[in-house]
């Protein structure tokens, strides 16, 4: 039941028949809807779709760890949205047969105001990947703090596309300037390992843009 005192100055909410009452932007509106609804199912649709739905199910399923990454957005967007958002069409995207393409080259795990590491860097060796970064505090920029919390994805892509992720969360202090991934990485015959690390700072409670090293 719509609720209307006058369609013009009054208060009014709610529907009735084709009629939508709402306020925008501190106004009484009145707006029609549609008579009906084009949603056809194009191929177009169909490849933004399965994108849309690739890019859900590798933050829920692999990458959930990774939820302070986007904190940053809290105020204006849910942490996934922003996932989605940052990763839609760019690092996740669909061919026009419906076929999933997944560049972990550019995905994007944090994005925020928190200035990524001096001097960071990833390497392997012998398949132990060792991340090192600066934590001399008279190097610091602003809001960076020893405290900060590094964070480590790493994903090993098989030639089929398949693909496993390794999270760390909270592996080590900005002070700490290093930390040894446990475990042994050995890049597979025609894939790569992706090393995505970004820090978190608790203090301020944002986090920097992840950075993708790629072997």
């Amino acid at each position: 039941m719509a609720v209307t005192q006058n369609p013009h100055i009054g208060r009014s909410k709610n529907a009735f028949a084709t009629a939508v009452f709402t306020t925008w932007k501190g106004r009484n509106v009145m707006k029609g809807k549609p008579i009906s609804v084009h949603n056809p199912d194009t191929p177009a649709q169909k490849k933004q779709r399965s994108a849309f739905g690739a890019t859900v199910q590798l933050w829920t399923r692999e990458l959930s760890g990774h939820k302070r990454g986007f904190n940053s957005y809290a105020s204006r967007m849910t942490e996934v949205n922003a996932f989605v958002q940052n990763n839609i069409n760019s690092s996740v995207s669909a061919n026009p047969a419906g076929d999933i393409i997944t560049d972990f080259n550019k995905l994007v795990l944090a994005e925020g105001p928190l200035p990524q590491a001096v001097g960071l860097n990833a390497t392997i060796v012998s398949g132990v990947i060792t991340i090192d970064f600066d934590g001399d505090p008279d190097t610091y920029l602003p809001n960076q703090s020893a405290s900060d919390q590094l964070s480590v994805a790493v994903i090993v892509q098989q030639a089929s596309g398949a693909f496993t992720v390794s999270n760390y969360i909270d592996a080590a202090k900005r002070e700490d300037e290093n930390y040894v991934v446990p475990g042994t990485f050995l890049t597979p015959v025609g894939g790569n390992v992706y090393v995505v690390p970004y820090f978190w700072s608790n203090v301020h409670r944002i986090a920097s843009d992840s950075t993708v090293f790629e072997f």
